[in-house]
């Protein structure tokens, strides 16, 4: 997480492509939730996204998904409060509701995103070669 960050940062980056089933360091998946709001990074999902990488996509300013999107909102530890106050103040998105809203891993549309506080656009596939998540 700590090589993503530094390696978003010195590239400039302004979008961010993620998948995720959760897990790794809470720490730096808070930092990465803060570049996003600060840089106003837009965010894409094109996989599960379950635990911090719900944050990562709340913190957007932008946000895209592709069928290929998966979420568990209940997955993984709660934001930090840090993390909840700045998301919320930029975003108007309460990281703690979002995770009430948990269940199982489960495929949202357009309109169920959207019901969430979540607006989002749905993309086409993204056809790419993914690397191992790690």
């Amino acid at each position: 997480m700590k090589d993503a960050i530094a390696r978003i940062t010195t590239l400039d980056a302004q979008t961010l492509v993620i998948w995720s089933q959760g897990g790794g360091d809470p720490q730096a998946a808070a930092e990465l939730a803060q570049t996003i709001v600060d840089r106003g990074i837009t965010v894409i999902v094109d996989g599960p996204c379950a635990g911090p990488c719900v944050w990562w996509l709340a913190a957007s300013p932008k946000r895209l998904v592709t069928p290929e999107a998966v979420f568990d909102f209940s997955a993984g530890p709660e934001a930090p409060a840090a993390v909840a106050d700045r998301v919320r103040q930029a975003t108007g998105i309460d990281l703690n509701a979002l995770r009430q809203t948990g269940g199982p891993s489960q495929r949202r549309d357009e309109a169920a995103l959207r019901a969430l506080g979540l607006g989002v656009t749905v993309l086409p596939p993204i056809v790419a070669v993914k690397p191992t998540p790690t």
